[in-house]
């Protein structure tokens, strides 16, 4: 964007909130205001930020945000939800919405959030905007949630590549602070939010998340990734962006271990290169594993519950997660799961997982060398990790959202 147009949003923005402060204090003020004296037992007009549902190739965060909206928008009962697009959504998507009851709106052009939306909030008059993607225009004439899924930049700025880490310290932490009340995702990230930012405690909600329904045991899963990847043989799993807090380097220095004890199996990671990936390109170039690791990259989502359920055991100890939603899809197809005694993973996995310190390759190792001997323990592993994920729901996400939006109109 050149620098005049810069200027020129600028100076359009700088009105368009003049505006919005007078039509604020009329008008919508004075319905937020009517609602907070009595209970939340009328239409409330809540908004939500929708780009989730129109983005083709989705990470964690997408992912979360559109089984949110879908979940949200099947049980909005005495709400009125309005899902707000920054690209007109496909016709069948917009007749889906608005049978269930979503009023939609869409803007395609430059300064969707910073103009379009606040504006779309005064027009419908909206009570509260929900932002799953943690970020807040300057100006929002309405009460405002966000989710946080972690704050790993604070907890070790390596974790984050530079360009990432400038952007979290200049726009998503003045937006966290900015809130009126955020969703974090476990109570390690509740924990985080209250210790760098002293954010009092009742102005943050944990709510955990679940898994798409997609993930569930597939009896067969081992020949459809033959037909798919020519994979074959037995193998453990690592799942994830390629990126310091995923552990990698201790991950495949644990594998060399088994390789010299002569176990056979393969290590089949699937997920992109991210950043600081250096040491581990190094390591999978070394004779010792080249043959028996194999990185698949990035695969379509409809194919990860294969990998989950083929693999003998799904290996993630990560030094740090907000949640960890590897883990949980994982458990929910039926694979044993080896992860970290630190952060949010114990909250995920219960008593269904072995949990490990992710800082020593000699536990790690041995983890893995236990499930691969032991088919009783695979067994008794599986069953638990399907058990567990059964307590995690999108009906119970939507839930517990919704009452956090009542509690937050309503205070």
């Amino acid at each position: 964007m050149t620098s005049d147009r810069v200027k020129f949003f600028e100076k359009v923005s700088v009105a368009f909130r003049l505006v919005c402060c007078q039509i604020s204090y009329e008008d919508n003020h004075l319905e937020v205001q009517r609602c907070a004296d009595q209970e939340v037992t009328t239409l409330s007009l809540i908004a939500l930020d929708a780009r989730a549902l129109t983005i083709p190739v989705k990470t964690g965060i997408e992912n979360y945000s559109a089984n949110l909206l879908w979940a949200l928008a099947h049980q909005q009962g005495q709400h009125q939800l309005h899902f707000y697009f920054h690209r007109p959504p496909p016709p069948e998507l917009q007749q889906d919405l608005r049978q269930l009851g979503v009023k939609v709106r869409c803007y395609s052009g430059p300064a969707w959030l910073r103009i379009m939306v606040p504006l779309w909030v005064l027009l419908d008059r909206i009570q509260l905007i929900h932002l799953p993607i943690p970020i807040l225009p300057p100006f929002m004439p309405c009460k405002k949630v966000l989710t946080v899924y972690d704050i790993m930049w604070e907890v070790d700025p390596t974790y984050l590549s530079d360009e990432s880490l400038n952007f979290h310290r200049r726009v998503v932490v003045p937006s966290i602070k900015r809130a009126d009340h955020c969703i974090a995702i476990s109570e390690t990230t509740k924990r985080d939010l209250m210790r760098f930012y002293n954010i009092p405690p009742e102005r943050i909600s944990v709510v955990l998340p679940s898994v798409d329904p997609k993930f569930r045991p597939n009896p067969d899963a081992k020949e459809r990734l033959y037909q798919l990847y020519g994979l074959e043989g037995d193998f453990l799993l690592f799942v994830g962006t390629i990126k310091p807090n995923k552990n990698l380097p201790r991950i495949l220095d644990a594998f060399a271990e088994l390789r010299r004890k002569g176990f056979k199996h393969q290590m089949v990671i699937v997920g992109q290169w991210g950043w600081s990936y250096e040491p581990v390109k190094k390591r999978l170039e070394d004779p010792e594993l080249k043959s028996s690791v194999l990185h698949f990259g990035f695969v379509p989502d409809e194919h990860l519950p294969l990998f989950y359920s083929a693999c003998t055991a799904m290996v993630s100890p990560s030094l740090y997660e907000g949640f960890g939603l590897p883990v949980l899809e994982a458990m929910a197809c039926g694979a044993p799961v080896i992860t970290s005694n630190v952060s949010s993973l114990p909250e995920v996995t219960g008593d269904a997982a072995i949990l490990v310190d992710p800082f020593s390759v000699e536990e790690i190792s041995h983890a893995m060398e236990r499930v691969l001997r032991d088919e009783g323990l695979r067994n008794e592993m599986s069953q638990k990790g399907l058990e567990r994920s059964k307590k995690f729901s999108w009906d119970k996400v939507a839930k517990e959202t919704m009452a956090v939006y009542e509690k937050v109109i309503r205070d």
